[in-house]
């Protein structure tokens, strides 16, 4: 728990939606940055969310919780590659996260999450528009799951890699041939 990870966006977001249909915010995590846990639920309670947090899960539990959810909140600043929208497409649980670093590369948006701007207003709609539509939410965790099969699956990565690692050094070798050589 840090504020990287942008919580208290989260929060705020979700203050925005009207009380009788806004979500209850769960959090897992493993370490926390002093201070950062007492902010987040004084803010919470100031905020009217209602807030869980949950601490040093096991896979399993982790993969229970991703099952149990509606949608993966992914607000993070500075998250060059962040594995838990994959975790969460795996489970097939949607994920609403902000359009920018490493989120883009893993969420097609409108496919297998939505993708906002960094406004809380934003962000708030686009959860409450995604909750109060369930059936979109169901085809959309299907997607997801179909992405992940498709797309992160661990031999087509590594397949992937390799087609790169021979192009590079394929044309690395053709430019050494070319490279003007000294003679002695």
């Amino acid at each position: 728990m840090a504020p990287f990870k942008a919580h208290d966006f989260s929060i705020r977001s979700l203050a925005t939606i009207p009380e009788a249909i806004r979500p209850e915010l769960w959090i897992a995590h493993h370490t926390e940055v002093a201070g950062e846990k007492a902010r987040l639920i004084a803010l919470a309670q100031k905020s009217g969310v209602k807030l869980q947090l949950m601490e040093c899960m096991s896979t399993p539990e982790l993969r229970k919780l991703y099952n149990s959810v509606s949608a993966t909140l992914f607000p993070s600043f500075f998250e060059p590659f962040g594995l838990v929208p994959l975790e969460s497409m795996a489970c097939e649980t949607p994920v609403i996260g902000i359009a920018e670093g490493g989120i883009r590369e893993t969420i097609i948006n409108g496919v297998t999450g939505v993708l906002t701007t960094r406004d809380e207003e934003d962000f708030g709609l686009a959860i409450s528009t995604l909750l109060n539509n369930p059936q979109e939410l169901k085809a959309m965790g299907t997607r997801c799951s179909e992405y992940i099969i498709k797309n992160w699956d661990w031999d087509i990565l590594i397949e992937e890699f390799e087609k790169l690692m021979i192009r590079a050094t394929q044309r690395n070798s053709i430019n050494r041939s070319k490279t003007p050589g000294i003679k002695l």
